[in-house]
């Protein structure tokens, strides 16, 4: 008798408490990793007024710095840090990202141009190059800095899946495709990536393929309507949303099952994950798009 009625128990009452738990064991880790990052800001700030000169120091205090969207402070330190270490691309990085964060697409583009005569054979600051032409409707030039920096680094899926946005963003879906395929193949392919190349198969028609694309990160309801979302846009306004993926960052959260649409687009150099969505043009599925008239893409950090 106790058999059967431990055979009668619903199991499914226990749901609601394990994903009760689950957020609350992810709000506990958030609030941890928050209060840490401001504990490495003040620990490393001590550092720096002791040793203002050290580069290392320098370094550490530029990065977490920027963990807490400190960006103008890090601007600050990284320039001078510049000043006593001329020689030093890692810092002249650091420099670029803090300037890009601040939307200071000139001072972004010297001190990566600056890193790159020190070290020529970085594939960082090329990448990083691109996400900031891409940002400012440059695409052909941004393609380039892609290419240089897959030369240096061919592993990097993220300046990869940013290439295929690129070729996308100026109407070339196939060429973007490809790209994207390659990207979302790659060892360390991002959820971020798999989605944009999702979208890209949607905005030619393909909508099988993007169903299938979507439904290995979302629930099969939410990869749904997600296809059938990208299959309204084509004849009308299509969104194309790129989005950082930076080293550090993780994959954005799978969409809950509550949302009706969930379409996600990647970028990469860049240590937030917010962009405005660029509208793509397109008459038919058969047709290759207009040209984009807009497009916003993140500036980040690339791996």
């Amino acid at each position: 008798m106790l058999a059967a009625q431990r055979r009668q128990r619903p199991r499914k009452q226990e749901r609601p408490q394990s994903r009760a738990n689950s957020s609350s064991r992810r709000q506990t880790t958030s609030l941890l990793s928050l209060a840490l990052t401001h504990w490495q800001v003040q620990f490393w700030n001590e550092q720096y007024n002791l040793h203002p000169v050290d580069l290392d120091i320098s370094l550490a205090f530029t990065k977490a710095l920027r963990q807490i969207n400190s960006f103008e402070r890090a601007v600050e330190v990284a320039n001078l840090a510049v000043v006593s270490h001329p020689k030093s691309a890692e810092m002249f990085i650091e420099l670029g990202r803090a300037n890009a964060s601040l939307n200071k697409t000139r001072e972004a583009l010297r001190a990566y141009s600056r890193a790159l005569a020190i070290n020529p054979n970085d594939a960082y600051p090329y990448a990083a190059v691109g996400i900031i032409l891409d940002r400012e409707n440059q695409h052909d030039a941004a393609q380039e800095a892609y290419a240089e920096a897959l030369i240096r680094d061919p592993n990097r899926p993220t300046t990869l899946a940013n290439y295929g946005l690129s070729l996308a963003l100026s109407g070339n879906l196939p060429d973007a495709e490809d790209k994207l395929r390659q990207a979302s193949e790659m060892p360390g392919a991002s959820m971020r990536i798999r989605q944009n190349f999702a979208l890209v198969l949607g905005l030619q028609g393909k909508y099988d393929q993007a169903r299938t694309i979507a439904l290995q990160d979302a629930p099969n309801g939410i990869a749904d309507r997600n296809a059938d979302f990208i299959a309204q846009m084509i004849g009308g306004n299509a969104q194309l949303q790129a989005i950082s993926d930076v080293a550090e960052a993780q994959d954005a959260p799978k969409a809950a099952p509550s949302q009706d649409v969930q379409t996600v687009a990647l970028s990469e150099p860049a240590p937030t994950a917010a962009a405005q969505p660029a509208p793509v043009t397109s008459t038919t599925a058969s047709r290759r798009p207009r040209r984009a008239r807009r497009a916003t893409l993140v500036t980040g950090s690339p791996n």
